[in-house]
């Protein structure tokens, strides 16, 4: 007969109060739930192995991330997340369950409602000099995420001009692995760059298998701000593959030329919708958006694609079916493409179709559109 719990993989601690469940945490042990968990506070580490038994943990209205960090001895697995009624003030990398993993995070479904996320300016900034990752699940991977999913109503995303903002659902920043993962609902972002899955990929970053359900609208007022959105990723450095877009994305920069008080509007600033990626400087392979994009904006350049809205890196067997809209005025470029809005450098496509509806509009004058690349 077993003895009493000792937190060994063949005699875990069984947790039934979150009170227990914290002062575990950063023990590195094997802890299984038996109980669903009511979470009242934060944790710095999850340094233990967690079994959630298809439990669920309850955040509800919380002012910070349930974890700081899961090392790379830790885990969580098997278990159901519920945040409610979460209106949250950050100046610093975010996110609703760990702000950095290092270790796995398995078979995670995360439920969220009712709840915003406001980036509050740390001191006077007058330029993009700050970068904040803000994820529901994490805000920056290095580790293993695996099997997950996030499902958001009415989530709300407020940004800044001059901090370099990027949300998404599984992990802002991702230098890791994500697998099989998903995010669906809707989500509304102002001024904060927004992807279903990562928001950036980084060179050795793996993306692979996953589906984006979430519909995404981003729209913003500064006339130092431009959205870039993707279905699977915001900027791709390494790989995507093997993944899924169905969620309708549309971004929309809201001020008119008239508008602007000093100098003539930023040509280098544009916006970036793509079903895939929104810019791709690494590999997109054997991926398919079947959701519509929209690309809007009266004082900039706007690129819209069914996979990327502007590559220089490579893709390989992509296909596209949603119906992709751009809009832009006076003297800045518009560019749909079924693949992509725009190829550049030593950007290549291969083996790909469109199948997708393209639609330009406004009055500029350098309109661009393609089945392939615009």
């Amino acid at each position: 007969l077993k003895g009493l719990p000792d937190g060994s993989s063949d005699n875990p601690y069984r947790v039934v109060s979150s009170e227990v469940f914290s002062s575990l945490a950063d023990k590195g042990n094997y802890i299984v739930l038996d109980s669903d968990l009511e979470m009242t506070s934060h944790i710095d580490i999850l340094s233990s192995e967690v079994n959630g038994n298809g439990k669920t943990m309850y955040i509800r209205n919380f002012n910070g991330p349930l974890l700081g960090r899961i090392s790379e001895s830790g885990s969580l697995r098997n278990i159901n997340i519920v945040i409610e009624n979460s209106t949250l003030n950050v100046t610093e990398a975010f996110a609703f369950v760990t702000v950095l993993n290092s270790g796995i995070i398995e078979n995670v479904n995360v439920t969220i409602k009712n709840s915003s996320v406001n980036v509050v300016i740390p001191g006077e900034v007058t330029e993009a000099e700050n970068t904040t990752y803000i994820g529901i699940l994490s805000a920056v991977n290095s580790g293993t995420i695996k099997d997950c999913s996030v499902s958001c109503s009415s989530m709300n995303i407020t940004g800044y001009e001059h901090i370099n903002g990027y949300i998404s659902c599984i992990a802002s920043m991702n230098a890791g692995y994500i697998s099989g993962c998903s995010a669906e609902g809707d989500m509304l972002t102002d001024t904060v760059d927004t992807a279903g899955i990562t928001a950036e990929n980084m060179e050795n970053g793996i993306i692979e298998k996953c589906v984006n359900k979430m519909n995404i609208r981003q729209v913003t007022s500064s006339s130092a701000w431009n959205p870039n959105i993707g279905g699977i990723a915001g900027l791709n450095k390494g790989i995507v593959t093997s993944c899924v877009n169905y969620g309708n994305l549309k971004g929309e920069s809201l001020t008119m030329l008239e508008d602007i008080q000093e100098g003539e509007p930023d040509p280098d600033l544009t916006v970036l919708i793509g079903g895939i990626v929104a810019q791709n400087m690494g590999r997109i392979d054997h991926v398919i958006n079947a959701g519509n994009i929209t690309a809007s904006s009266s004082k900039t350049n706007s690129f819209a694609g069914g996979i990327t809205a502007y590559s220089s890196g490579t893709m390989e067997w992509c296909g596209s079916k949603g119906e992709l809209s751009v809009r832009t005025e006076d003297k800045y470029i518009s560019c749909v493409g079924g693949i992509a809005g725009r190829i550049d450098g030593t950007g290549s496509c291969k083996n790909g179709y469109s199948l997708s509806v393209l639609s330009l509009s406004g009055e500029s004058t350098n309109k661009y559109s393609g089945g392939v690349c615009g």
